[in-house]
């Protein structure tokens, strides 16, 4: 019980390279704590069909609880993680009852249909390349490190807005890219929306990386923009990829990037979408 607390509530940071691996990962974490748990607590109820529900009952109810209380202490609560819950909870349960086959089947049956979405998301963000973020894609919302943000659905874009349980002096959103050869790249374009209800313009900074953890500001490529009410579209091309100490990045290795906020605290969101990398040979158009 310890070890899956710890697991749930403290706040990881998904730093390193990106992988279709650090999608899947977490989802049969969460499926194999809750089979740890029924086998842990199922000496209580063996042999009592009603104590055996109540054990069920109680874990499902755990795991739809532990979602809600992740938002509070800067994780990021989703309904596919709860349903991972569920499953290693039925597959155990399952087991328990001697239902075996039936619940080793049910638990290969659903880790290839979510391995099957991960490869799909994969080869869509393979395909989209050089475009890094499209609103309207499920790809586009994975791989991301949250800065004091979270993150909401929207029909066209990634809306960002700012979490007020995590106070941060730069609230944002970094991806972390499948795709990491931007050789041949000669700029970036994106949109920024940039809501009414923010009071006024504000400034955003767009930041790159090709080094791991948090390099200082003379080790990273960082610009910054002034945004409007309504969207903004942004070209980025000037010192392209060169930090301010002169170094040329490695294109080859690019490991992460963002957009996060410089203006006001009383900043509420922003939104993004249409992210691209221009290209050689490639029309701005």
């Amino acid at each position: 019980m310890a070890v899956v607390l710890f697991l749930l509530f403290y706040p990881f940071s998904s730093g390193g390279d990106a992988s279709p691996w650090k999608d899947f990962l977490p989802y049969g974490i969460h499926a194999g704590m809750w089979a740890g748990l029924v086998w842990s607590f199922w000496p209580l109820a063996r042999g009592h069909r009603g104590k055996e529900w109540v054990l069920f009952a109680l874990l499902v109810l755990a795991g739809g609880a532990s979602e809600v209380v992740q938002g509070f202490v800067g994780r990021s609560p989703e309904w596919l993680d709860w349903g991972m819950d569920v499953l290693g909870t039925v597959v155990a349960f399952l087991c328990g009852r001697g239902y075996r086959n039936a619940g080793l089947g049910l638990a290969v049956a659903l880790m290839a249909v979510l391995l099957g979405g991960i490869g799909i998301r994969t080869v869509e963000e393979w395909r989209a390349f050089p475009m890094l973020a499209d609103g309207t894609s499920r790809w586009c919302r994975y791989r991301w490190e949250r800065n004091g943000v979270k993150l909401r659905s929207a029909k066209t874009h990634l809306r960002a807005v700012r979490d007020r349980n995590e106070p941060t002096e730069y609230p944002g959103m970094f991806r972390l890219p499948l795709c990491r050869d931007w050789t041949g790249s000669r700029g970036l374009t994106m949109e920024i929306y940039w809501p009414r209800s923010n009071g006024g313009n504000g400034v955003v900074g767009i930041r790159i990386d090709d080094r791991p953890g948090n390099p200082p500001y003379g080790e990273r490529w960082q610009t910054e923009r002034t945004v409007t009410n309504g969207w903004n579209v942004l070209v980025l091309d000037e010192s392209w990829l060169r930090t301010p100490g002169g170094r040329e990045m490695d294109l080859d290795r690019i490991r992460t990037w963002g957009v996060f906020i410089l203006s006001s605290p009383k900043t509420n969101s922003f939104g993004i979408r249409g992210v691209r990398l221009l290209m050689d040979g490639m029309d701005d158009e």
